[in-house]
């Protein structure tokens, strides 16, 4: 910045100088942010794009997800059966039991 100014040969005085390292002191936090806030920006914009894609699944992509025993849809893990029953009125009620 001031080997602009003198090369401009602009009259570079004290208050300039306070002036440009007041602001340079100022836009030192944002621009240290920008690379992070960037990285949150993409992050959430992937995480957005999953979820509406989840949420626009047609009733043959439905049929697709992992069925329990019973024939509800759900995810089973180690001592846990997460399920939902799509047959309940209302949409699909969560059914959750954990196994002994």
């Amino acid at each position: 910045v001031f080997v602009t100014a003198v090369a401009l040969e602009e009259d570079l005085s004290i208050a300039k100088v306070f002036s440009v390292f007041g602001w340079i002191l100022v836009l030192r936090g944002p621009m240290g942010a920008l690379p992070q806030c960037v990285t949150f920006l993409v992050e959430g914009l992937v995480s957005f794009r999953r979820f509406e894609k989840f949420l626009c699944l047609g009733d043959d992509d439905v049929a697709r997800l992992p069925q329990t025993a019973g024939g509800q849809g759900g995810v089973h893990t180690p001592g846990c059966t997460l399920s939902w029953d799509p047959s309940s009125s209302g949409g699909a009620a969560p059914v959750a039991t954990v196994d002994d």
